[in-house]
């Protein structure tokens, strides 16, 4: 489990933010906050000015008091609310070790793509099977997601990199990460890191996350064809 957050170019010092974020929810919680995770872009090294600080909080208990905690310590560092975000995810240590809440807590792979900020390090590492379980998974999400934009043929100008980022490509990402993992023991962090890692048969799908203007130039030119090819790639991966 990594413990040091990555340089991000965010234009903030979100490592202070974190901390006192961290340190209010200590004086406020004591031995019930447990441990605190970051995760998402500001884990990985990708983090920008309108990137949220995505952060899991473990507590022995947790109630609407403790929630409204969180809120309290979320709203009130030094940088203000419209600036940045502390987006929270919070459960018992109970829930997160349930089967019941594991879709949120995803402990097999927060071991992977998550930075310990404070206290214990509960996820431990997983094997290479439960990770392979879990991507596949995703892949066989996104499958149907590709499936449902050629299947009613939406218009190419409704077909925005925004929209088919947030359902096809932003999941996509993580999958290949633990594709890539169980497959060359690597798991890249940042944009650079994954577009190397990617081989010639995947690259362009990294590409069409990262790079907007190549993602639209591609869906005016033939959006039919980009969709196929993408639906081709992904289901290569199952």
């Amino acid at each position: 489990m990594r413990t040091e957050i990555p340089k991000n170019n965010s234009g903030f010092d979100y490592e202070k933010i974190l901390g006192e974020f961290i340190d209010m929810l200590k004086e406020k919680q004591g031995g019930n906050l447990l441990s605190v995770y970051l995760s998402g872009s500001y884990a990985r090294g990708d983090g920008g000015k309108n990137s949220d600080l995505d952060v899991f909080c473990i507590f022995g208990e947790i109630n609407a008091g403790v929630l409204s905690d969180v809120g309290f310590c979320a709203r009130n560092n030094s940088v203000s609310y419209e600036s940045v975000e502390i987006n929270s995810q919070c459960m018992s240590l109970a829930e997160f070790k349930s089967d019941e809440f594991n879709a949120w807590s995803e402990r097999s792979v927060r071991a992977l793509d998550s930075v310990l900020l404070y206290g214990e390090d509960l996820c431990g590492m997983p094997s290479k099977s439960e990770i392979e379980t879990i991507y596949k998974k995703y892949i066989a999400e996104i499958v149907m997601s590709i499936r449902h934009y050629i299947s009613v043929d939406e218009p190419k100008e409704k077909l925005t990199h925004g929209k088919i980022k947030t359902y096809i490509l932003k999941p996509l990402m993580f999958a290949l990460r633990l594709e890539l993992y169980c497959k060359k023991d690597i798991f890249p962090l940042s944009e650079n890191e994954l577009l190397e890692a990617c081989g010639s048969d995947k690259k362009f799908l990294a590409e069409y996350f990262y790079d907007k203007e190549k993602f639209d130039k591609d869906i005016s030119e033939n959006h039919k064809g980009v969709f196929e090819k993408i639906h081709s790639a992904v289901l290569a991966m199952l």
